[in-house]
Order: structure tokens, then C-alpha cells, then sequence
């Protein structure tokens, strides 16, 4: 008997499947949410008797074989080792015949696999390895967690993993192509990663797909990720999902946050359910990847204004591909890391019974952000909120947010625009969407495109406390640095492209177009920068008093009366200039409308 049929006799479909999806009895059958398509209603057949499996929404079929090689991108011969290895068969495993060509990425994981041998040994060894070591323990990671996660360190020079592939005789030009290493513009090759703690990324079913290098000096970016390879598409993938997919199957939930570390410590903790997107939006296909093991996934990101942004973006990511998120509060300006090592696996388990719908947040930041005594603000944010909404296929649940939507914004549901379009190419629309950002920033970026040179009078106020408060922030920044004050004008503004995200990007498009139809009036538009800034203000003063609040919590449940007496007078006066930064009079009207280089 062959090692075929062998493997066959010793695995059922229903064995192999449930690696991959949710199985739910149906019949003499089992049913499952497809692992090949997005979809809501399960589709994806499993046939015990016949041993196959077959989805009646995108029409794949096969064996345990075929579902292998498609989940795990592997030749047939892999994919029986692959099972092999899995279930432990006892199976003597046939070796290829002699002269037959290997798998083309064979050489690709060859190389991968040499470089994580020298990175771990250079962490667990040598001079500059101590240094490594010095700082994980720093960060409270343990030794058995570094193993776990296999974590390493690349060393300073620039050849030190040069020679090492050299000599285990790995095809260097692979290396290059998974960027292992870079080759200079002589031709010259040498380390991509130098200086760096370097984290391991592993495809689904464990295979080294990819590395992420966190450096130990302040000279270079803070992370450096391999780049899109034959083996990595960061878009597919999750930091830490090898690890985590049983967890995440025995509890029936998973927890998304952002960074390397913030996974390996809640891992280490004891909440093994984690994982994170590779430093990119969270896309379809992770959605998709999570969505094969549970449909309960939290969304624990950072509490600063960029997290509550990639908050934002991952509900409306979640939501448009038929998934329904919580989202965990983490605290203001913290970190899952942090957050888990002050208030342990109880606190998550804590933050995870306190969590908020997705939808909930996604409606009640929009929400928050506008001037109810404004229609135009209140029309902005359901613009935004509909955007949303009207993006999700599944009419069912479209129609239950559109009417939660209504009854938020008190209008008539009848009255809601109808624009769906569902895009046949999620990574393309998710691309050109701008960046969501409140009216009253829309507002203050169409003015001061519309009028340049108010920017001479405002640009001392816009300290940067107040900046990082806003969703456009980096938009600004690069406004700011492109004003030219002598001549009242944006300057250079071809090359600010390069220097933005796609959306950030899609919302200068937006903005530049909104620009030309403001009527050329530098006094109205000042006035309008003005009442912009004024709500800046308040949003700011608010947070501040959000904070003071949690501060005064503690310090009554530690019965330290000083301490919130203290608090408590601050808070005083931040109240008192909240009132009086509404009372301010608007910036001086200078100058008239400037065109836009």
C-alpha cells in the first residue's frame, strides 16, 4: 500500500477539516462557513462517507489532499507530509525519486529556516546577544516564552547572516527576493536585518514564512518587516495565529491587537487567543483567516488616538465582511502589553465582559464628534457612519444597523440614502476609501485649503498636545511643512503624496476637490478655521477630564482624599477654561484667498 492510501485509511475529511473551519452536524453530513470564501450563511459541505468536502457557493471540492494543498499553499508531496506530521501517523514517509525537482519555494523556507538557526543563536550567546537578552528580560519576557516564539536577535554587522547562509549553502538570491538581505547598487549583498530583535513570522501551519525586527538603537525604524515574497503576503496573515488557532478554537473567541510584543506578553500571561495584523490595516483576508475559527473576535488596540483610529478602520473592515466585532477598552495612552502586565489575564478577561459592540463604537464616536446644534455636522457624521453601513452585503444585517442608525440620529429610516455598491475587489476599495476623520476636520482642512494664509495666524495655536488629538494629524503636519508664509501658499505639494498613507491620501484628494467649490471669502473661511479650532479645543479638554476622572476613581477606591481633592481641583479648572475658550474672539481676518501651488 502507498503512502497515499495509507494516509487516507489513517484520516477522515472530518479529521482535516476541522483544522480549518467550524463543523456543525447537518444531517449525515457537516456544514461549515467556507475557508475559500467570504460568506455568512455556511455553504461549505463535508461528506464523511465519501470523504470530501465540497463548497456550493464558490464550487471547490476535493480530498483531505486537495483541502491541504489550498489551505497551506503546498505541493501534493508536501501536503502528505504535512498530514504526517499533524496527526503522527505511523507512516514511513517515501522519498522522492532520485533527480526529481524539489517544490520551487523549498529554497525560499530552506533559507528562512538558516537564518531563524542564527538568530537564536545569536540571542542566546556572544556579547551583543547579552544586549538582546538585557532587553526582553527588561520587558518582562521570559526565556520559555523567547523559545516559544523563537525569538532571536540579528547582529550589528553587515554580514554576519551573509556568511552564515554562505555556509549552509543557501541560494542567496532567494534570500535576496524574501529580503533576507539587500543587494546594493554594485551588485553588493549584504544583512537587511542588523541590530534588531527579531520575531519570526510562521504561516499557518508553522512554516517560516517571513521575519519582523524590532531594533535596539535609535538609528534606523523603529520595525523593519520582510517584504512581499512567493511566501509572504502580509495581507493573509496574522502575527502569532500558529500559536494561537487552538486557543482561539477551544474558547471560541479571538483577541486582535497591534504589535509583536503586545501578542508574545498576553501569550505569556495566559491569554493564548491573541494575535496581530503585520503592521498593515487589517484586511479581508485576516478577517477571513480568524472568521474560519470563531466569529467572536475583540479588537484590543492601543488607547492613544492612533488606536482608537485603527480601531475605527478595523470595525469597519469587520463589519463589510459580514463579521460583527467587541471592541476592549485598554485605557487611555496604554497598551495591551501594559495593560496585562498591570491588571493580568483577569483584567483581559474583565475588559473582554465589558467590551462594546463594534458597531456601537464605530456609531457613538461619530456621534461624539459632532455639533448637534449644526445639521450640516449631524449629516456629516451619518455620512460616515452610512458609508459603512451601506458597504455591508448581508441585506439582513445592512438593514438592522441602517434602522440602528436611524433611531442614534433620530431621523426617519425612510429617509437614509440607499447607496450600496458592493465592490468586487475589497483590497481596492479599502485602498481608496479617505481617511475617517470628524466634520469639524473636514471642515478645518477645506478651509485652510480654501485660504492659505489663515494658516500665518492659527499655526502658533496648533501645538502639538492638540495635534495628536486629531484623526488628520499627519495630514496637517505635512500642510504645515509645506507653508510657505512669505508667500501665503502650500508649496511642493506634488511630493506630499509619498509621504501619506492611501487613505490619508484619498482625503487630501477629497479635501482638494471640497476646496475649490468654497466660495472665496477669507473672513467666512477664517471664521469657520475658528469655530473648527474652538471644538479642538473642547475635544481636548475633554479628554483631559476623561483622564482626570479615571485618576480620581483611583484614588477614592485608595482612599487617598488628598490626592482626589487635588484632582478634583484641577478638573475645576479645566472646566473653568473649557467656558472660556468658548468665549474666545476669532483669529484676525487677514489677507485674501491664496491658490495652491
Amino acid at each position: 500500500m502507498d503512502t497515499k492510501e495509507q494516509i487516507k485509511r489513517g484520516l477522515s475529511i472530518i479529521d482535516v477539516a476541522s483544522l480549518y473551519v467550524q463543523l456543525k452536524p447537518s444531517g449525515k453530513n457537516f456544514k461549515a462557513l467556507c475557508p475559500f470564501h467570504s460568506e455568512k450563511t455556511p455553504s461549505f459541505s463535508v461528506m464523511p462517507e465519501r470523504n470530501i468536502f465540497h463548497c456550493f457557493g464558490c464550487h471547490k471540492s476535493g480530498d483531505i489532499f486537495t483541502l491541504v494543498q489550498e489551505m497551506e499553499n503546498l505541493s501534493f508531496p508536501e501536503a502528505m507530509d504535512f498530514l504526517i506530521e499533524r496527526f503522527n501517523l505511523p507512516i514511513e514517509r517515501q522519498r522522492r525519486e532520485a533527480g526529481s525537482p524539489r517544490p520551487s519555494l523549498d529554497a525560499y523556507v530552506t533559507a528562512n529556516d538558516s537564518a531563524l538557526r542564527h538568530f537564536r543563536a545569536n540571542l542566546l550567546d556572544g556579547v551583543e546577544g547579552k544586549h538582546a537578552r538585557d532587553y526582553l528580560a527588561k520587558r518582562g519576557i521570559t526565556e520559555a516564552t523567547s523559545e516559544s516564539f523563537a525569538l532571536g536577535y540579528a547582529p550589528s554587522s553587515w554580514d554576519s547572516l551573509l556568511r552564515h547562509l554562505q555556509k549552509d549553502g543557501a541560494d542567496l538570491d532567494k534570500a535576496v527576493e524574501i529580503g533576507l538581505l539587500g543587494r546594493g547598487r554594485e551588485g553588493r549583498v549584504y544583512d537587511r536585518f542588523r541590530g534588531r530583535i527579531m520575531f519570526p513570522i510562521l504561516s499557518e501551519s508553522g512554516k517560516i514564512i517571513a521575519f519582523g525586527g524590532r531594533t535596539l538603537f535609535d538609528d534606523s525604524a523603529k520595525y523593519l518587516n520582510s517584504p512581499e515574497s512567493p511566501l509572504f503576503h502580509k495581507s493573509r496573515h496574522l502575527y502569532g495565529f500558529h500559536q494561537a488557532r487552538e486557543h482561539i478554537r477551544e474558547s471560541g473567541r479571538a483577541i486582535l491587537v497591534e504589535g509583536y510584543f503586545d501578542v508574545i506578553t498576553l501569550h505569556q500571561f495566559g491569554v493564548r487567543n491573541t494575535v496581530a495584523a503585520l503592521g498593515t490595516a487589517l484586511s479581508g483576508e485576516q478577517v477571513h483567516l480568524l472568521n474560519r475559527y470563531t466569529d467572536e473576535i475583540y479588537l484590543f488596540y492601543d488607547g492613544d488616538n492612533a488606536g482608537v483610529h485603527a480601531t475605527l478602520r478595523g470595525v469597519e473592515c469587520m463589519l463589510t465582511h459580514n463579521v460583527s466585532p467587541r471592541v476592549m477598552d485598554c485605557g487611555k495612552d496604554k497598551d495591551p502589553d501594559d495593560f496585562v502586565r498591570s491588571k493580568g489575564a483577569r483584567g483581559v478577561e474583565e475588559r473582554i465582559a465589558t467590551a462594546e459592540d463594534g458597531f456601537r463604537f464605530l456609531l457613538n464616536h461619530f456621534m461624539e464628534e459632532m455639533d448637534p446644534r449644526h445639521p450640516e455636522h449631524k449629516r456629516g457624521a451619518l455620512d460616515q457612519v452610512l458609508r459603512v453601513v451601506n458597504e455591508i452585503s448581508d441585506p439582513i444585517v445592512r438593514q438592522e444597523y441602517r434602522r440602528r442608525t436611524a433611531d442614534a440620529f433620530q431621523v426617519d429610516l425612510h429617509h437614509l440614502p440607499q447607496r450600496h455598491v458592493h465592490s468586487p475587489s475589497v483590497s481596492n476599495r479599502e485602498s481608496r476609501q479617505p481617511l475617517l476623520i470628524s466634520p469639524s476636520e473636514k471642515e478645518f482642512l477645506q478651509s485652510l485649503l480654501a485660504s492659505p494664509a489663515i494658516l500665518s495666524e492659527i499655526r502658533p495655536l496648533l501645538q502639538d498636545e492638540l495635534v495628536n488629538i486629531l484623526t488628520c494629524r499627519n495630514l496637517l503636519r505635512q500642510l504645515m511643512q509645506r507653508y510657505n508664509g512669505a508667500a501665503q501658499c502650500f508649496e511642493q505639494m506634488d511630493g506630499i503624496w509619498k509621504d501619506l498613507s492611501g487613505p490619508e491620501a484619498a482625503l487630501l484628494q477629497e479635501m482638494l476637490l471640497a476646496a475649490q467649490e468654497i466660495p472665496v471669502d477669507q473672513e467666512a473661511n477664517c471664521r469657520q478655521v475658528h469655530n473648527c479650532f474652538l471644538s479642538f479645543q473642547e475635544r481636548l479638554n475633554k479628554a483631559r477630564i476623561r483622564e482626570i476622572n479615571a485618576r480620581i476613581r483611583v484614588a477614592e477606591r485608595d482612599n487617598n482624599s488628598a490626592e482626589a481633592l487635588r484632582l478634583m481641583q484641577q478638573k475645576s479648572q479645566y472646566l473653568k477654561k473649557k467656558y472660556k475658550v468658548s468665549k474666545e474672539e476669532p483669529f484676525e481676518q487677514k489677507g485674501a484667498r491664496e491658490s495652491i501651488r
